[in-house]
């Protein structure tokens, strides 16, 4: 069997645990900034939160490996920590199918906007003819100040204001 040097596995091991980690704080970062926003994501739709966990479960699975090559755990510990390294390893590639699952599902629905979206809508919700003689002053009113206001924003913008 191929064996390497148990310093690189260690160094490998260790890597994938700090990448991990790293991973666990920006997720954990990105969903308080939603949640402040008023945005409620579940934890399990979060990418960086998935692969931190991912990638900390991948690191304790090359460590007990190392562990287990070296004889560093007796027979009886043996016993109770292979199914905990077999365990990790499905968790860790259960999360992975959950990850390659979810970009698919992110890829065909740009996918399909990107199809739909070169379309012309056939019906708009404020066409002029559905809306009242007061709703239409007051929408003319409001594009007459957002235009107000938008050319204000361009003659500051070159400066001849």
């Amino acid at each position: 069997m191929f064996h390497l040097d148990p310093r690189f596995t260690g160094l490998v091991g260790l890597l994938f645990l700090i990448l991990g980690i790293f991973n666990l704080y920006t997720g954990q970062k990105r969903l308080q900034i939603l949640h402040a926003n008023g945005f409620k994501r579940p934890w399990y739709k979060e990418h960086a939160l998935l692969t931190g966990l991912e990638y900390v479960l991948l690191g304790l699975v090359v460590l007990i490996n190392m562990g287990i090559s070296l004889g560093f755990f007796s027979v009886a510990q043996a016993a109770i920590v292979i199914p905990i390294y077999i365990g990790l390893l499905c968790i860790a590639a259960a999360i992975l199918g959950l990850i390659f699952v979810q970009r698919y599902q992110i890829r065909k629905g740009r996918q399909e906007t990107a199809a739909t979206g070169n379309r012309q809508p056939t019906t708009t919700s404020d066409t002029p003819r559905e809306l009242t003689a007061e709703q239409r002053t007051l929408q003319e009113q409001h594009r007459r100040e957002r235009r107000k206001k938008a050319a204000a924003a361009r003659r500051r913008q070159s400066g001849r204001s």
